[in-house]
């Protein structure tokens, strides 16, 4: 019985064999994952809380208030936008006059009309700045040196941080042109901020499609915001502020 069993299993191998000499069959399954979508700014300002202290007496250059970290997954790209909340309100006055960003001391109204005479207008209630916006650490410790980053583009390091239009920190700062567009066209330098400003990391031109190795997402990039002041001694004593808000938004929407 033993014999019988090991001949019939045998013999039924043989058949299975033989059978495959004379029919193919074939399968096609379909293999595959996804990845979510991401799309994100976040800000931290500095320790200090980011605060000008002496407005009335000092001249700020490029002084680093905080830093926005950065991930987007999009295929195409994104785009940030900055936008002060001080400079639109004067373009949402009637009359249509276009102010550079400005500081405003609280208390104050942002109506240029308003009756008591505490509007956003008055000379000692006000006092311009421009905003920069480079990679963490590039302007603050010398624009000419971009081995005083402190993104490391993934290369190696604990931060493991990508750009996805750039692969190294000399790609980053350099002046150099790529597909006839300058890198460094992509940053800020003390914009004025009267309207909107956008920043397009567009994926799918140059620079960003010549990227070495190929265009990535952008994880965990930090980029540093950074405001210049001149002094103005007219300003009278009190707390000054501006809302700056920064979009990200992808390059296809």
């Amino acid at each position: 019985m033993k014999n019988f069993l090991q001949l019939s299993l045998i013999f039924i191998l043989c058949l299975g064999i033989n059978g495959n000499i004379y029919a193919s069959t074939s399968a096609s399954p379909t293999l595959g994952g996804d990845v979510d979508a991401i799309n994100s700014v976040t800000y931290t300002a500095v320790a200090s809380d980011g605060s000008l202290e002496n407005l009335h007496s000092d001249n700020y250059v490029e002084k680093k208030i905080g830093t926005i970290t950065i991930d987007n997954n999009n295929p195409g790209g994104y785009k940030l936008t900055f936008k002060s909340a001080n400079s639109k309100a004067d373009h949402d006055d009637s009359s249509g006059t276009s102010k550079k960003a400005h500081f405003v001391l609280d208390g104050f109204n942002q109506d240029s009309d308003a009756t008591d005479g505490k509007h956003r207008n008055v000379d000692g209630a006000f006092i311009d700045y421009e905003l920069s916006v480079w990679p963490a650490g590039y302007s603050t410790l010398g624009a000419l040196n971009q081995n005083t980053q402190t993104n490391d583009y993934g290369a190696s390091g604990s931060f493991q941080d990508y750009h996805g239009c750039f692969a190294s920190k000399a790609d980053a700062v350099s002046s150099t042109q790529v597909g006839g567009v300058a890198p460094e066209s992509l940053y800020m330098n003390d914009h004025a901020l009267q309207y909107e400003h956008y920043i397009n990391f567009d994926l799918t031109v140059a620079p960003c499609s010549m990227r070495t190795g190929g265009i990535t997402a952008t994880t965990s990039y930090d980029m540093d915001i950074l405001i210049s002041t001149e002094l103005k001694v007219q300003l009278l004593a009190g707390n000054f502020s501006d809302v700056i808000e920064v979009t990200i938004t992808n390059m296809n929407e």
